[in-house]
């Protein structure tokens, strides 16, 4: 079982925004170093099961967003930044359409692999006991924040949605709440990053991800 969410949960080493637009060079695009030092005391989390529900609508106007794999919404006043995005990774970056700063909260979208399906049963305790361990490993996350970071599991229309939220130091005395979510048991393995600036964005960055979880089509 171990090796099975292995292989669904490589694709999270691909891409990891952390800054906005201004500061390009400081995104990490590298697996991890293999010497990722063991955490010092044991991360919060939270695995218990929700009940199946519908996600409310949200209280803002929405736009339908394509592109050749994925069909989702995201809010009116955002736009994609094509400076930061790259069709080749099938990655999208999304910030606010009039950004407050030159480093902006931002939510981006990456399909890694097309064609993932494994038949994990994703609402499983031990399988999500065991992805969040392999979030921890060398050969999960490359950030040390996220070692100590909160990991949460919530049902959105029927998807199952990993989850693991944690700060981390921008540089120049900046800390941003980065939140990466994980959309499970689809054909293509998904990974959204969301990172909050603290500019007062609207939406938040994190209903933002929550509703392109709810809203999430994949293209035949």
């Amino acid at each position: 079982m171990k090796q099975a969410l292995k292989i669904s949960a490589a694709f999270v080493l691909i891409f990891a925004m952390l800054t906005g637009c201004a500061a390009k060079d400081q995104q990490s695009t590298s697996a991890p170093s293999a010497n990722t030092e063991n955490k010092a005391e044991k991360p919060k989390e939270d695995t218990k099961k929700s009940e199946p529900k519908q996600a409310p609508q949200p209280d803002w106007e929405t736009q339908v967003y394509e592109d050749d794999y994925l069909r989702y919404e995201i809010p009116a006043n955002w736009v994609k930044n094509e400076s930061y995005s790259n069709n080749q990774m099938r990655l999208s970056f999304f910030t606010e359409k009039e950004a407050k700063t030159e480093t902006p909260s931002n939510v981006n979208i990456q399909v890694l692999h097309l064609n993932n399906s494994n038949g994990i049963d994703y609402a499983d305790p031990q399988v999500q006991k065991e992805f969040h361990e392999f979030l921890l490993s060398p050969d999960g996350l490359p950030q040390k924040e996220a070692q100590n970071g909160v990991y949460a599991v919530e049902q959105i229309n029927d998807i199952w949605v990993y989850s693991l939220s944690f700060p981390r130091d921008a540089g120049n005395g900046t800390i941003v709440q980065q939140t990466v979510y994980f959309p499970m048991g689809l054909d293509h393995s998904i990974v959204i990053w969301a990172t909050d600036f603290k500019d007062n964005c609207t939406p938040t960055v994190t209903e933002i991800a929550k509703h392109i979880c709810a809203t999430l089509q994949l293209k035949a």
